[in-house]
């Protein structure tokens, strides 16, 4: 993949990611959760998987949190 594709790519999931940090959270929520260690990242701060790009990860800690599933 080239580095275009995956800059497009990593534009992409962080502005759904927005999206879903916004319909889950008010906007000072949102900050302190994606700064607190999360069980369901194994103790990783969300944001600290972004930096490293797991999306992934974090939706579906996010997605968790909104289902009502609590570690």
């Amino acid at each position: 993949m080239s580095a275009t594709i995956r800059e497009r790519s990593a534009k992409t999931n962080e502005g759904a990611l927005d999206d879903d940090l916004a319909a889950t959270f008010a906007s000072d929520a949102a900050d302190r959760w994606l700064r607190t260690p999360n069980p369901i990242l194994n103790g990783d701060q969300p944001i600290e998987c972004l930096k490293r790009r797991e999306y992934d990860r974090v939706r579906a800690a996010l997605e968790a949190l909104n289902t009502g599933v609590y570690i």
